[in-house]
């Protein structure tokens, strides 16, 4: 069984059994982390294999910006999100109470 078929059990049992560290420092150093260039060229040339190497990299440097600009924004939502549910959750007794 996968972890994403195992779910959040799977994913509490994890951290249960493993260093969180560890398990941070070896994404880290993973081929595959969203970090690396690398993953992003290979992407790129996916997606059109009659690219050069150099024009992977860069394909790639710009997929990696947007995807970080994206990310950056939806954490930004996020957090006016949750923001917004904190003050409901403040005002929600003091409606119920009057």
């Amino acid at each position: 069984m996968t972890r994403s078929e195992r779910g959040q059990a799977g994913i509490l049992e994890r951290l249960l059994t493993e260093d969180p560290q560890e398990m941070t420092a070896a994404a880290l150093a993973s081929d595959k982390h969203v970090s690396k260039i690398e993953g992003w060229a290979r992407k790129a040339q996916e997606i059109n294999p009659k690219l050069t190497d150099k024009q992977a990299e860069r394909v790639g440097e710009m997929m990696r910006t947007q995807h970080f600009k994206r990310m950056g924004r939806l954490s930004a939502q996020a957090r006016k999100l949750a923001k917004q549910a904190q003050a409901e959750l403040g005002r929600a007794p003091e409606e119920g109470a009057a």
